[in-house]
């Protein structure tokens, strides 16, 4: 194990390359005023999404989608917005305007199309999970804490591409979660990580909560009003299905089990959550060759 020096060297040097970060791109930073904005229209989101044809483009064929349940053709971002509403297409938007700013990886050893296809696993069993479990109402933020909770791994690969490759390393020679190897080698892991990028970009806070504990269990949570929030464990149940369950790839080979408890918060067994997540690996499917991950 690295010695408590070169962890706070190590760390530093993380939290240096952090603060030099790209800013949030353009419509990715207005769209986030958009979420937190209680006056927005439906033709000011619809305006802000049109400015970017491919962004727009992919908007339209994930709402068309079977996963998010539409019964007729979605035409343009206006309808999009009248039938989604606001807060809804501003997450989902915001979600894959994110993902549009991080390129492909240089280690084939971590691949983007399977990275994002497991974080729209996770984002649609969270929603499904919230919508079963009635512990939340806020399944747009749900979502979208979902498909960005491994903010910061791949931040990691994008911006600090040599320390990513050390941990591949590690997990490589002895596999172990991603985040225990990082913890083992710079005492401090993408989670933490994700959670100051996605605070730099002034994120919804139940993403950034979302992001800094989903490897927590309830009693070790901490930091926020909302570290306790039922939503981090419907994203930890989530992470857990889509990994147990092969669709995509974390990066990480090996995932654990979220704990009685996290179950217990949600009145659900792991048999309950393990059948919800089966009747969608359709909804995945058809999200994912929308996004063109495939």
């Amino acid at each position: 194990m690295a010695d408590f020096t070169q962890n706070n060297s190590e760390i530093q040097h993380i939290i240096n390359a952090i603060q030099y970060l790209p800013t949030l791109p353009n419509i990715s930073a207005r769209l986030t005023d958009m979420i937190r904005s209680s006056t927005a229209s439906t033709s000011d989101i619809a305006r802000i999404v049109e400015l970017d044809p491919a962004l727009a483009s992919k908007m339209l064929s994930i709402v068309n989608s079977a996963a998010f349940g539409v019964k007729k053709k979605i035409q343009s971002i206006q309808e999009a917005v009248t039938f989604l509403g606001t807060k809804t297409l501003s997450h989902l938007a915001l979600s894959l305007s994110i993902i549009a700013t991080f390129k492909g990886t240089s280690d084939k050893r971590f691949n983007h199309a399977e990275f994002w296809t497991h974080s729209v696993a996770v984002a649609i069993f969270a929603r499904e999970i919230a919508r079963v479990s009635r512990v939340s109402h806020q399944l747009d933020e749900i979502f979208t804490a979902g498909l960005l909770h491994d903010l910061g791994k791949i931040a990691l690969d994008q911006f600090l591409t040599p320390f990513f490759k050390r941990v591949l390393d590690s997990i490589e020679k002895e596999p172990m979660p991603f985040y225990q190897a990082e913890d083992k080698l710079f005492g401090i892991n993408h989670a933490r990580i994700g959670e100051w990028v996605a605070r730099n970009w002034e994120l919804p806070l139940l993403t950034v909560v979302a992001i800094r504990h989903h490897h927590e269990k309830p009693d070790v949570r901490h930091g926020f009003n909302l570290s306790n929030d039922s939503t981090v464990d419907i994203i930890r149940i989530a992470d857990w299905l889509a990994v147990t369950q092969n669709i995509g790839s974390s990066g990480s080979p090996v995932v654990e089990n979220p704990g009685v408890d996290s179950f217990l918060r949600l009145s659900l067994t792991p048999e309950e959550a393990d059948g919800i997540a089966r009747e969608l690996h359709g909804d995945i499917a058809s999200a994912v060759d929308s996004l063109g991950l495939k």
